[in-house]
């Protein structure tokens, strides 16, 4: 259900009411590009928004939706990062509600950031700049692929194993398969050495 209702939101947002936009512009009911000029897209959305049967109530759901959508975004986004920050976390726990609180707090902060900034104008130097730096912990991990790809080949090639036969549920022991695992035992191998 949740990737026909991710398909069917994107449909809406981009076929339905980009197609809707795209109606109103080149009928004449409003010009979207002009006030998308003049006083940006929120002001061309509200425009456009306004003008469908009752507009203001589309609005209002339009702004209700856009919330929930921030506000999960957001919380799976904390939820997510304070996962990945807690050390010890046991399979099956969950980080704590403050550790997530705070993961939330950093990224309204970011946001409020940004906007007090002057807007996605200087977020765009910033991020092309430390994009830039993660170049080099990036060529490291290729490094490490690499070096772990040709170790692993070479184990591939010395330490082969037959596969087993499936275990037969009625009994333990199956006729041609030898009783002890042979990948238990220590086998010797030239890239270890």
């Amino acid at each position: 259900m949740g990737l026909a209702g991710g398909i069917a939101g994107s449909y809406m947002i981009h076929a339905v009411f980009g197609g809707y936009t795209m109606f109103t512009q080149l009928n004449g009911i409003v010009d979207a590009v002009g006030i998308l000029k003049a006083s940006g897209g929120p002001a061309a959305l509200v425009a456009v928004l306004q003008t469908l049967p009752m507009g203001k109530v589309v609005l209002v759901a339009y702004c209700v939706f856009s919330t929930i959508f921030l506000a999960t975004s957001v919380d799976s986004c904390a939820y997510v990062i304070s996962c990945s920050a807690t050390t010890r976390l046991q399979p099956g726990s969950e980080p704590t509600r403050g550790h997530r609180f705070y993961w939330a707090l950093i990224q309204a902060g970011l946001a409020l950031a940004a906007i007090t900034m002057g807007g996605l104008g200087p977020v765009r130097i910033f991020a092309n700049f430390s994009g830039a730096l993660m170049l080099i912990p990036i060529a490291f991990v290729i490094a490490a692929w690499f070096k772990m790809t040709r170790e692993d080949d070479a184990l591939t090639q010395c330490c082969t194993f037959t596969n087993p036969l499936p275990v037969n549920a009625a009994s333990e022991e199956v006729p041609g398969r030898p009783s002890k695992d042979p990948l238990s035992e220590d086998i010797p191998c030239p890239v270890e050495q």
